[in-house]
């Protein structure tokens, strides 16, 4: 996981740099080949995430891991010999359609360790993912001074290709359910619709939406509050480097405690501090006391994180655990893409302060919401066979 998401941290960030060598000079034409290879990914990835999860529920989630680093690899590959802009689109697109890394260990993480030990699984794995996108903007730097971007990429592809490798060295294989046929398709659409799983797409989805808003708006709350120069360059790495490790070093500790308490007894305190430390940022007179509250609500962050990918084997039928992962990194990507649209909207219209303490009181409810006994159509116990599909 932290090789795939150490690829990505240093590669996707470099495509307005790679566009401009390929002769993309003018700032609009940039700018919109940029939206569209950032755009197109997204959206194919979207799209495609929940037809991968229902054919490894099928053959094996495994499998969809080894795809998923193999497309990866394939597509940074092709993206080292690009020559042309729209090259470049194209290959994000592809990217986004074949690869998914993330989503796909998810699955088999969530396949694997059923409702009982998910958990801890998955605070891991946020946590290599954070390691892994810490690391990736070190690495883009020193692969591009070192040998220009066909180094870069070409480096992401051996990453990748290492990622497949060491799946395929330490993760057993394991068969598959016995439903070899049918339409994927509506297997998605019969999962989307089942008991408890809107209810947990729509609560990722506003979680991250929430999660993106806030981390845009925090670099505005510095430019607005400091001095061009070089401590407001200082004070921006800070608040980026800090956060970043809060929630790797709490992923583990909190997805521990998922699986002791349950999701719900994690993600409501979590998330009630994660938006109590938002809302009271944009009212500290001293910048630097940003770079706390940030700590405080990245590491709750990844408290809410884990304990709702905890709740997808708690979701519908356990041979689709799977389809319901991909469901949920779409409803994710679908609020991080949402999110990136309504903060120029929303600041323009009621402010920066008010902005983000409306973001913070939008977490607070979210989480408080999650107190509520809810009635579920069938109860998983932690001793039911997990299928790794």
């Amino acid at each position: 996981m932290g090789l795939a998401a150490a690829a990505l941290a240093a590669t996707v960030p470099a495509i307005p740099l790679w566009l401009d060598a390929l002769g993309v000079h003018d700032s609009a034409a940039l700018a919109a080949y940029s939206a569209l290879a950032f755009g197109g990914g997204v959206v194919a990835s979207m799209l495609a995430t929940p037809l991968w999860g229902a054919l490894g529920d099928r053959l094996g989630h495994r499998a969809m891991v080894l795809r998923a680093c193999l497309g990866l690899a394939l597509a940074q590959l092709l993206m080292a010999f690009a020559t042309d802009p729209l090259q470049v689109v194209g290959i994000r697109v592809l990217q986004g359609a074949v690869s998914g890394v993330e989503p796909a260990l998810y699955a088999l993480v969530v396949a694997r360790h059923g409702a009982a030990g998910s958990g801890r699984a998955i605070g891991r794995l946020e946590s290599a993912s954070t390691a892994g996108a810490l690391l990736g903007p070190v690495a883009m730097t020193g692969a591009v001074l070192a040998g220009g971007f066909p180094l870069l990429y070409g480096a992401a592809a051996a990453a990748a290709g290492l990622a497949a490798l060491v799946v395929l060295r330490t993760i057993p294989a394991a068969p598959g359910t016995t439903r070899t046929r049918g339409n994927p398709l509506r297997d998605v659409m019969t999962v989307a619709r089942g008991p408890g799983v809107p209810g947990l797409l729509l609560a990722v989805g506003t979680v991250i939406a929430l999660d993106v808003i806030v981390e845009l708006l925090y670099p505005l709350l510095v430019v607005a509050h400091t001095e061009a120069g070089p401590e407001r360059i200082a004070l921006l790495g800070a608040i980026e480097l800090v956060g970043e490790a809060a929630y790797l070093l709490a992923a583990p500790w909190l997805g521990a405690r998922v699986d002791a308490r349950g999701p719900a007894t994690v993600l409501v305190p979590c998330g009630v501090l994660s938006g109590l430390a938002v809302m009271v940022a944009p009212w500290i007179p001293w910048p630097w006391a940003w770079v706390g509250l940030v700590a405080v609500g990245d590491g709750a962050a990844s408290g809410v994180r884990s304990a709702l990918y905890a709740e997808v084997p708690r979701r519908g039928d356990p041979e689709r655990r799977g389809t319901v992962m991909s469901l949920v990194s779409s409803a994710n990507r679908a609020g991080a893409t949402l999110a990136s649209a309504l903060v120029p909207v929303v600041t323009a219209a009621a402010g920066l302060a008010a902005s983000m303490t409306g973001a913070g009181v939008a977490m607070v409810l979210v989480a408080s919401a999650w107190a509520r006994p809810r009635r579920r159509a069938r109860s998983v116990t932690s001793d039911e066979v997990a299928h790794d599909s």
